[in-house]
């Protein structure tokens, strides 16, 4: 068929682990490329993964993803395909240490001048011309300084005038923190956030934020109403079988020529432990606990979003990072936490009651709540230490294919790109390597010379 991969046949049996965004991309981008016999397993009830819509008196509050920038333009094609209408979202507001509220732009104009703003815009869009893989697909070329803590990267490159402001934003969308994750990670997002800025500019204030008017949930099942999805399926096990896999849930057992795992490192691990270097690799993957609240709150601003810039930093866990309010007509706002499993449920509430009676308002119900394990990603070393290449050179032997956000940036977006590079690019370079022959590969790419980090040490033995 036209446009459709010279590495497979048209019957291709594909099996795809996940409902979520990177699953069911990678099922639409199969589909385009011709190829029909697709089924995809789901563990839970509905499809989205982390983008999760809870309904409350009609109106969605998202638990998950909630925002495109002008520049999700995967999300939107997948939104314009499938005719989701789209509403848009209003611009934030930070709240400074001392209680004031400022726009960002305020923010910014208040503590650096216009000539140290031009001059970090400056330096920041020559950056972007040498490290032109922060908009590129996957993380496997990241060059040295982007293995830097983000803290540190801004430092050298003196970006404060741009990432001040930011920072607290990008600790409430649940991305840890700036001492910790490194900014091959932050700067992928900070990148599409700079240029829609940049765009809302030249568009004379056009907001360049939008969310589905039906929630974001409602976009993914949708696509997954299109598709051959198992809901409620959760897999216990995918073994070999000859030249293909067994896929096995509680339904029965079923047979692929191909599997394209949409999960976390160590569920693929789990699920396929006879490939000992998954394990390896998944025990670098680090999480962030992230939970969201939704609460009622009287006394406060309406279609409003506050990042509290005081609780940016990690001795601030447990404390509310951002509220918004998504609807005009109701006062049902979500609030975001950073977290971990030493925090009790009740001291997360106190602090969220606290910080909006701070702000002149009062909790008067709390909703529901949601807590992930969120953000995939690893330390700078093992990046260093060819960890993205050793994936890469994972993908496709025996038919095994690996998705989602650890392999690129934890938003939608950038879950999409993957899926499709994955499909588009990955999947029609023939690759003859089964496991076997790609451990040795595997153990050379990550040996402990390249890298005096322990936790690198670890992976080669």
């Amino acid at each position: 068929k036209k446009g459709q991969s010279e590495m497979f046949h048209s019957g291709t049996r594909f099996a795809i682990i996940g409902a979520g965004p990177g699953g069911l991309s990678a099922a639409l981008a199969l589909r385009k490329k011709g190829y029909s016999n697709i089924q995809i397993f789901e563990k839970e009830t509905t499809a989205g993964g982390k983008v999760n819509s809870y309904i409350y008196e009609g109106k969605p509050y998202e638990l998950g993803a909630i925002l495109l920038t002008a520049n999700f333009h995967e999300v939107k094609k997948i939104a314009d395909e499938f005719s989701i209408p789209m509403r848009n979202y209003h611009s934030p507001s930070l709240v400074d240490e001392d209680g004031k509220i400022y726009r960002f732009k305020d923010w910014t104009a208040a503590h650096f001048s216009k000539l140290e703003l031009i001059k970090a815009t400056v330096r920041y869009v020559w950056l972007s011309s040498q490290e032109k893989n922060q908009m590129q697909v996957g993380l496997e070329a990241v060059p040295d300084s982007l293995t830097l803590t983000m803290d540190k990267y801004i430092c050298m490159h003196k970006l404060e005038p741009l990432s001040d402001p930011m920072e607290p934003m990008m600790v409430g969308l649940g991305y840890g923190y700036f001492k910790e994750i490194p900014a091959a990670y932050i700067m992928k997002l900070f990148s599409l956030l700079f240029w829609a800025k940049l765009r809302k500019a030249l568009t004379f204030g056009k907001t360049s934020l939008s969310t589905p008017v039906h929630g974001y949930q409602h976009l993914w099942q949708t696509v997954a109403s299109s598709l051959a999805v198992h809901l409620n399926s959760p897999v216990e096990k995918i073994e070999k079988d000859g030249d293909c896999w067994k896929v096995k849930t509680a339904n029965g057992t079923k047979t692929f020529d191909q599997i394209i795992l949409s999960v976390t490192p160590d569920i693929s691990a789990n699920l396929l432990p006879e490939i000992p270097q998954l394990a390896r690799l998944a025990k670098e993957v680090r999480y962030y606990d992230y939970q969201v609240t939704v609460v009622k709150i009287d006394n406060f601003e309406r279609e409003k979003t506050w990042y509290l810039r005081k609780n940016r930093q990690r001795d601030q866990l447990g404390q509310p990072i951002a509220i918004t309010s998504p609807h005009p007509d109701a006062n049902v706002y979500m609030v975001y936490t950073q977290t971990d499993k030493t925090i009790h449920e009740d001291q997360i509430l106190t602090n969220i009651k606290l910080a909006v009676q701070q702000m002149g308002g009062m909790v008067t119900e709390v909703l529901t709540h949601k807590k992930w394990r969120y953000f995939p990603h690893v330390s700078g070393n093992t990046i260093k230490s060819g960890f993205y290449q050793a994936w890469n050179d994972l993908q496709g032997k025996d038919g095994l294919w690996f998705t989602g956000g650890v392999f690129n940036f934890e938003t939608v977006e950038h879950t999409i790109q993957y899926s499709n590079h994955l499909v588009n690019n990955m999947m029609t370079q023939q690759n003859h390597l089964n496991y076997s022959e790609s451990k040795t590969l595997l153990l050379r790419k990550f040996s402990p010379s390249k890298s005096k980090d322990p936790v690198t040490h670890k992976i080669a033995k």
